[in-house]
C-alpha cells in the first residue's frame, strides 16, 4: 500500500487542461498556461466555481506581486456560482495592477462580475453576453433555508450593483433583464455599456504579436 501524504503536504491547485491529448503523465495544458502566466495571461473558461475561482485569485495575486504590467483576463464561462463570481470580481478590485477583460465566448450570469471589475472590458465578435440570474439550491431546516435564501439575495444585489456601477445602466434596468434573460451579441453588449469596444481582426503577424493591454 503506497504511503499517504506527508503531514502537512498541500495538494497541488487545479490547472485547466484539454482533455485526450498524450499518455499517460502527460499534461500539455500544464505548460500552456504556464507559458499563458509568463505574458500576464490568465483564461478562464468553463463553469466558474469555487476551486476554480480560487485559482484565478492566486493567479491575479501571483502576476500582481511579480510585475508592474497590466493583466489579460481570458473569459469564457457561460455560468458561474454567485459567490465564486464576486470572489474573483473582488480580486480584482484588490490587485494593484490593472486587469483588462477580453470576452472570448458566451458568458453569463455571475461570471458577468470579473467582466465588470475589469478597467479595459473587450468583448470577441461573435461572443455572446446573457444577463440571467444564478441558480441557487437550498435543503434543510426552514430557518436555514431562510438564511440561505436572504444571503443569495443579498449576493445578487452586490453583483447587480457592479454591473449597474460598470454599465452605466439603472439597477432596476439591470434586476428587470436578468429576470428576463437577456442575451446580448457583441454589438449590443457595447451599446448597453458591459463592455468598452468590440476587438478588432488583426489581418497582419505584426498585428497578432500585439498585446490586449498595449493600447
Amino acid at each position: 500500500m503506497p504511503p499517504g501524504p506527508a503531514p502537512g503536504h498541500q495538494p497541488e491547485p487545479r490547472v485547466p487542461s484539454p482533455p485526450g491529448l498524450g499518455g499517460p503523465g502527460f499534461d500539455p495544458g500544464r505548460e500552456v498556461f504556464e507559458r499563458l502566466l509568463e505574458r500576464r495571461m490568465v483564461v478562464v473558461s468553463g463553469h466558474l466555481d469555487a476551486e476554480l475561482a480560487n485559482l484565478v485569485a492566486a493567479q491575479l495575486m501571483l502576476l500582481d506581486g511579480s510585475g508592474d504590467g497590466p493583466i489579460e483576463l481570458h473569459l469564457w464561462c457561460p455560468d458561474a456560482e454567485l459567490d465564486a463570481g464576486l470572489a474573483v470580481a473582488d480580486t480584482i478590485d484588490a490587485v494593484g495592477v490593472p486587469v483588462h477583460a477580453l470576452c472570448r465566448g458566451r458568458l453569463g450570469g455571475a461570471a458577468l462580475a470579473p467582466l465588470a471589475a475589469a478597467r479595459r472590458r473587450i468583448v470577441q465578435p461573435h461572443a455572446v453576453l446573457v444577463l440571467s440570474e444564478p441558480s441557487i439550491e437550498v435543503s434543510g431546516r426552514a430557518d436555514n433555508v431562510a438564511i440561505s435564501v436572504a444571503a443569495h439575495r443579498a449576493q445578487l444585489a452586490v453583483l447587480q450593483e457592479r454591473l449597474a456601477t460598470s454599465s452605466g445602466q439603472t439597477e432596476d434596468r439591470i434586476r428587470t433583464d436578468m429576470a428576463a434573460g437577456v442575451i446580448l451579441d457583441a454589438v449590443a453588449a457595447v451599446a448597453y455599456g458591459l463592455v468598452d469596444e468590440v476587438a478588432s481582426n488583426r489581418p497582419s503577424a505584426q498585428a497578432d504579436s500585439t498585446p490586449l493591454t498595449n493600447t
